[in-house]
């Protein structure tokens, strides 16, 4: 915990290599506890890099398997969803599998069924290379 709070002391000073390295400690030594993964998407999030957004989207699925709130599981979905879109192919594929299988762990565990990774994915806001692919990917 006492690297949680560090972490996010060094975001609020911009000392984000600092805050970035305590608040991956601390999801090495406790990867259950959501509070340092939040941390640690709030970080990504506010350096809205793109080298860090597959670093983003591992955290957002660690959150998502984390997470017990239907609502939260939405969402983390969307949140992905929406990285998904900005990412390169291959992770697209990998990302979109893994979510699935992710999904249908809750749903047999009688979780409320979570809305489409791909909601967020809609002909609007898609790259045009990988357009058929989410079209078929949604039927």
């Amino acid at each position: 915990m006492a690297l949680v709070l560090f972490g996010v002391c060094a975001q609020e000073t911009n000392e984000m290599g600092e805050a970035q390295k305590a608040l991956r400690k601390a999801t090495t030594l406790a990867p259950d506890l959501p509070l340092a993964w939040k941390g640690l998407a709030s970080l990504y999030e506010k350096l809205n890099k793109e080298s860090t957004r597959k670093d983003l989207l591992e955290v957002y699925k660690q959150l998502f398997r984390l997470e017990n709130d239907p609502d939260k599981f939405e969402e983390w979905t969307r949140k992905i969803g929406i990285l998904l879109s900005l990412l390169d192919l291959d992770t697209l594929l990998t990302s979109w599998i893994e979510v699935k299988a992710l999904e249908e762990r809750k749903r047999l565990l009688g979780q409320k069924m979570i809305s489409s990774v791909v909601g967020n994915l809609s002909d609007n806001n898609v790259p045009e290379s990988i357009l058929p692919l989410v079209r078929i990917i949604n039927t």
